[in-house]
């Protein structure tokens, strides 16, 4: 796996990552998916992506959670993460970044 290219898309709704992989590997990068934040962490520890898609509310551990233990492992302590989800309030925004988020996208996505 070319980790220079390579985007992990943790959702734990499969049609979201559905379409985000499609519009990834259209644009020419490969896709590692995961279905909770406990997963992420886990994928990280032995492949670090060059950037992490992470949505906020997830069962096992949500994406605030998945976030912080991301920016404690010493290899995604720089991979960029951004944080998707349907909460637009300014409190969602604040707690992503204070997990260490780099940006902030909310759903439902506009790929154009």
């Amino acid at each position: 796996m070319n980790t220079e290219q390579t985007v992990l898309v943790v959702d734990d709704d499969a049609v979201t990552r559905m379409m985000v992989r499609r519009v990834l590997q259209e644009a020419g990068y490969e896709v590692v998916e995961a279905e909770n934040g406990q997963q992420a962490v886990e994928i990280c520890t032995t492949q670090p992506p060059a950037m992490v898609l992470l949505d906020v509310r997830m069962p096992v551990m949500n994406g605030f959670d998945a976030c912080r233990s991301l920016r404690r492992l010493p290899r995604c302590a720089n991979v960029p993460v951004v944080m998707l989800t349907a909460l637009d309030d300014v409190l969602a925004v604040t707690l992503a970044f204070e997990a260490g988020a780099t940006d902030f996208i909310t759903k439902p996505i506009n790929w154009v």
